[in-house]
């Protein structure tokens, strides 16, 4: 897959959503706009990272013949071959020393603590019916997932030996039926998967005791360490200590993992930091020995240091290496691995390298080699892309020796800030700043979502006869000094203030305005760009509109007094934050279905978020948002498809656009095996024809 490809056609689409989602009548100001959106003013050049090789350690069958682990893991497990940290973690995790592991997704943090919990149930406590073992997760979405790993572990010791895994895990999360809690009660596992609110139920609430007060803990697991922070991290802390004291055991052992937890710049200031953060978390010493790192390696065997003559003949080569072979003695691949994807640190360790863009790769290596860096940017962009398509020979999962990490940041963005100059002159800027020069004010504009007039947010001082410009978001009203308004500037002359051009309401039959929307009336000003202004004709003419927006002086557009202004006027920015997370999605996931070198289970998108109602709130906008563009696109084929003159009557658009649709009764019918042909099939499909015509 060509993600650097993929990345550019979902940022363009984006950038198209944002452009034609806005109406500015400004044309100079419009063609700013564009120009400023492909220059990519809300969504940086993406940093490129790669994911590293991990250093190999001993096979479980070393570990079992060693006599550390009981044999029966092997059933479990399998002959695994360990990562060296993996290994490391495990022999400590066995001597019953509190630890944590610190190493990056997909490095296997799971099995540090798992082979451990195993192999005390199989040697301790396999015939028990009490709690070995808590692993507590940050989310129940991480316990459903170690479940299904867990229910996969032990199918493999049923097909091993043809008889039931004697290891009994289970989950309690509060989202359980009624049933499966008594089932857990009344045979406690002897891995019980839970989260934190849960974890202070079991130690106050008398129906959830057993989990703790007949149990024979030996290991509490804390996933995700890392989430545990500020207030929440206080709770959690404190709440293991009353676990510990409510147990009243010496040897029970703490275990933490996390991807991040500190950024030291050496590995002893790293290891430092972790143990004390986990000591105040666990309420036990951690020792920095025990903090595990992520033990990388170099992938591509190539010596170094790289000669610059050697980096310069790859990149001007037009040959690609195209094997394992080639590739491992290509001097441009073991570059861009030590460039995007590890460092040495001066104790000779490895380390993850910090993300950079491919623009500053590419300028690195034009600084080196003395070529042109356009060329450098393509040459890296073809041997990170055939990268990925190689597999490590030495990889029981056939991992490329280029995984690549993208991480693309688009931002909110905010408003546009214009001078109060002529049209032709004015100056425009995004940066959100006051001062143009010391003569020029800038201020924000917000824009009619009729016409696109745009209009000055501002604040009048009308004892200093001074415009000031207010912020764009709201809040800040009750700390501004003076009439908060709207200025619209008029070098035409285009709007008159008569009852002509006012809103019906607000006129009598007589044509008189009404007395309560007098001091609603615009107001005609002389600006200068300082923001000073005068009732004489001694600077840009301009009106100014008492707020709230009542009407728009461009289009005649009315508006309803209690009616939020931001419902009347548009700003140029990034749109809400679930609509550009749906628009994204939906970009990334088509193209992606064009590639037809990607598995089909493999096309798709992962979401992470911290807050439940935030996931609540956008897979119902994806839901409704996917709809709405599902209805309407049937809309436009069935017009397409069902008249010369794209025309279709209302007694006509139910069955165009259900056939339009093209959908499958199986998909909405309750019952995927009723036949469409019969009374009840064709009941149904009226239905869902019907509930189209409704939507």
């Amino acid at each position: 897959m060509d993600v650097f490809s993929v990345r550019d056609a979902t940022v363009r689409q984006f950038a198209d959503y944002l452009f034609y989602s806005l109406r500015v009548a400004d044309e100079r100001l419009r063609g700013w706009l564009r120009e400023n959106l492909e220059k990519g003013v809300f969504w940086p050049d993406p940093l490129v990272q790669l994911n590293p090789s991990y250093e190999f350690g001993c096979a479980l069958n070393d570990l079992v013949s060693q006599g550390k682990v009981h044999s029966d893991c092997l059933k479990v497990f399998g002959n695994l071959r360990f990562y060296r940290h993996q290994q490391e973690a495990i022999e400590r995790a066995l001597q019953r020393e509190h630890l944590v592991v610190s190493s990056g997704t997909g490095s296997g943090k799971t099995l540090t603590y798992l082979v451990p919990i195993f192999d005390h149930i199989f040697r301790h406590a396999r015939s028990t019916n009490k709690v070995c073992a808590l692993i507590v997760y940050p989310m129940n979405a991480l316990v459903n997932s170690q479940l299904e790993a867990l229910t996969s572990y032990s199918r493999n010791y049923e097909k091993a030996t043809g008889q039931t895994c004697p290891v009994r895990f289970g989950r309690y999360t509060g989202q359980e039926g009624a049933a499966d809690r008594e089932k857990l009660k009344s045979q406690p596992p002897h891995i019980l998967l839970t989260n934190f609110m849960m974890l202070e139920l079991m130690l106050v609430r008398p129906e959830d005791n057993i989990f703790i007060d007949h149990a024979d803990l030996k290991f509490v697991v804390l996933d995700e360490l890392h989430s545990y922070r500020g207030r929440q991290g206080a709770d959690v802390a404190l709440l293991l200590r009353r676990l510990r004291a409510r147990c009243a055991k010496d040897d029970l052992t703490f275990i933490g993992t996390s991807a991040t937890l500190a950024t030291g710049e050496t590995r002893e200031e790293r290891r430092k930091l972790i143990a004390d953060a986990a000591s105040k978390i666990f309420g036990v010493i951690v020792k920095p020995e025990n903090v595990v790192e992520e033990s990388l390696r170099r992938a591509i065997p190539y010596p170094r240091p790289i000669d610059p003559k050697a980096l310069r003949e790859a990149i001007l080569s037009d040959r690609l290496p195209s094997s394992w072979e080639e590739i491992a003695q290509d001097p441009l691949a073991a570059w861009i691995e030590d460039t995007f994807g590890v460092e040495e640190e001066a104790d000779g360790h490895l380390r993850r390298k910090k993300p950079i863009t491919l623009r500053e790769g590419a300028n690195k290596l034009s600084q080196i080699t003395g070529v042109d860096e356009e060329k450098c940017l393509q040459r890296l962009k073809e041997y990170l892309l055939r990268g990925s398509e190689i597999t490590l020979p030495d990889s029981p999962e056939g991992l490329p020796v280029f995984g690549i990490r993208l991480h693309q940041f688009f931002s909110q963005g905010g408003a546009v800030f214009a001078t109060l100059e002529p049209k032709a002159k004015r100056a425009f800027t995004l940066e959100g700043q006051s001062f143009a020069d010391e003569n020029r004010l800038y201020f924000p504009l917000a824009f009619c979502r009729e016409c696109g007039q745009d209009y000055y947010l501002v604040v009048m001082d009308e004892e200093a006869n001074q415009i000031l410009p207010r912020p764009p978001l709201p809040g800040f009203e009750a700390e501004l000094v003076g009439k908060i308004g709207y200025l619209m500037l008029d070098e035409e002359g285009r709007w008159i203030c008569d009852a002509e051009h006012l809103p019906d309401h607000w006129t009598d039959a007589n044509g008189r305005i009404k007395y309560h929307y007098k001091q609603r009336l615009p107001r005609q000003i002389f600006v200068k760009p300082d923001g000073r202004f005068e009732q004489k004709e001694d600077g840009l003419p301009a009106w100014f509109i008492p707020g709230p927006f009542s009407f728009c002086l461009n289009c005649g557009q009315v508006y309803l007094p209690q009616e939020r202004d931001f419902r009347k006027l548009a700003f140029f920015s990034a749109g809400g934050r679930s609509t550009a997370t749906t628009l994204i999605i939906l970009s990334a996931l088509s193209h992606l279905e064009k590639d037809d070198s990607i598995d089909k289970s493999a096309k798709k998108v992962l979401s992470f978020s911290d807050n439940r109602q935030d996931v609540a709130l956008q897979s119902g906008h994806f839901n409704d948002f996917v709809q709405t563009a599902v209805l309407r696109a049937a809309l436009v084929r069935a017009l397409k498809e069902n008249s010369k003159e794209e025309q279709l009557r209302h007694d006509e658009v139910e069955d165009a656009v259900y056939r339009a649709i093209g959908v499958d009764p199986k998909e909405f019918l309750k019952d995927p095996n009723l036949r469409p042909e019969t009374p009840q099939g064709r009941k149904a499909i009226r239905t869902f024809q019907q509930l189209l015509t409704y939507r």
